[in-house]
């Protein structure tokens, strides 16, 4: 994510990939699919 303010960027910025594909949801998709989406979060990173 790039910095909102203009700043001179750190060199690793100059490497990095840019996605082909942004993700995008609508309000309904994510009002139906938040709670199952925060168990698998909630899941992976409790191991």
């Amino acid at each position: 994510m790039y910095p909102v303010i203009k700043s001179e960027l750190p060199a690793g910025f100059q490497t990095l990939s840019v996605p082909q594909t942004a993700l995008q949801y609508s309000p309904q998709q994510v009002a139906q699919q938040r709670a199952e989406w925060i168990n698998a979060w909630q899941r992976a990173v409790s191991r």
